[in-house]
């Protein structure tokens, strides 16, 4: 008798047929532990009725699992006899590209469930920020014009109440972007601007400071009518960004 042949896991949507065994090894493992993510079963259905639902297969048979990515909160669960492989990860580095393309967030933010699952999540990139809630960056860069001129931007992000006055404020981070002002006035930024909103778990409403060739053009809180006129926007979830500014 020949030997079965493993075959390379693959990643893709849930089908059917995966969900229907997917939901039953989370019924085993319910029954025989009393652990794993079959409480959470109406949210899975939910993902998977939405097309919301990653598996990992390995031998035409799902392993593990993903519940709506990580735009949103969701689900990672892999098969109590199959952990320690690496398919956590890969489906979590999937997810992320996932979150990458869909360029819907700069910033993700999840719930570290249950507390043991933190140094996994912090192995990706997650920064803890309040118990067990995590957030990650999303970069990206961006293409400049070809043509135009060179323009010297500093911003900065600030958690001071006394925004309007500079010289005693202590900015939390600075940003010097590569940045081009094309023919109509629009200020190109070689990366995207994430005011980073939970990295002191302050409840205060952030503030930049935007300098355009040694002019400080901005100084006030990200959620005012000037700093949208400036062209600093929110994603998905709420958290402020700049890819351009105009004056």
């Amino acid at each position: 008798m020949s030997a079965r042949i493993k075959m390379v896991p693959i990643i893709r949507k849930a089908s059917e047929d995966d969900f229907q065994k997917i939901m039953a090894w989370l019924r085993a493992e319910r029954e025989e532990t009393g652990e794993g993510f079959y409480c959470n079963r109406s949210v899975i259905e939910d993902a998977h009725a939405d097309g919301e639902m990653i598996a990992l297969i390995e031998n035409d048979m799902p392993v593990a699992f993903i519940a709506y990515g990580l735009i949103r909160n969701g689900i990672l669960e892999v098969r109590p006899d199959r952990r320690d492989l690496g398919y956590g990860k890969a489906l979590a580095e999937d997810a992320l590209q996932r979150a990458i393309d869909d360029d819907r967030r700069c910033i993700l933010g999840i719930e570290c469930a249950p507390w043991a699952s933190i140094p996994f999540w912090e192995k990706i990139g997650f920064r803890i920020y309040s118990q067990n809630y995590a957030y990650m960056l999303l970069p990206k860069i961006l293409k400049l014009p070809e043509r135009g001129t060179e323009a010297d931007v500093t911003i900065s992000l600030y958690r001071d109440p006394e925004q309007h006055s500079p010289e005693g404020s202590v900015p939390q981070a600075v940003f010097k972007p590569k940045a081009v002002r094309s023919e109509d006035g629009l200020i190109h930024l070689g990366q995207r601007i994430i005011f980073d909103n939970k990295a002191d778990n302050s409840r205060r409403d952030p503030v930049a400071r935007v300098s355009i060739d040694g002019r400080d053009v901005f100084f006030d809180k990200l959620k005012s009518d000037g700093a949208s006129q400036l062209g600093i926007r929110r994603d998905e979830g709420g958290n402020f960004y700049a890819d351009h500014l105009r004056l």
